[in-house]
């Protein structure tokens, strides 16, 4: 298996578990993480970040960056149309969720949990 980097976008309603989730399968199988946090509910982002520093995920391995609002959509594009990114799971705000759809068509960016941040459910491949 190859690995690559897995950009995970953690949502604000549901912190603690749904980032436990986005992040969880890229860790398994074996790839780096930078993870997201929303600007409304940082600290969990923080704590759970740490707690796998904690319990020994090497550093480098998973990652949280912080944004502001004004900064978030010319901050995730930048992120997302690095080569190294190939897949990303997205639970963010609409405006940033538009952002990702546009730029997965102009590339082979892989994108995950996107059913969720529209409202629906995508079918299973």
């Amino acid at each position: 298996m190859r690995s690559f980097i897995r950009f995970a976008i953690a949502p604000w309603n549901a912190p603690a578990s749904l980032t436990v989730r986005s992040i969880a399968v890229g860790l398994f199988c074996g790839n780096t993480v930078v993870l997201r946090g929303s600007e409304l509910t940082p600290r969990i982002h923080y704590l759970i970040v740490r707690a796998f520093h904690e319990a020994g995920l090497p550093n480098g391995v998973l990652n949280l960056i912080s944004t502001s609002s004004p900064n978030t959509p010319a901050i995730i594009s930048e992120i997302i149309a690095h080569p190294q990114i190939r897949h990303v799971n997205v639970g963010a705000s609409m405006p940033i969720t538009l952002i990702i759809i546009l730029r997965s068509h102009a590339s082979s960016l892989e994108v995950a949990e996107l059913g969720q941040s529209l409202g629906w459910k995508l079918p299973k491949h």
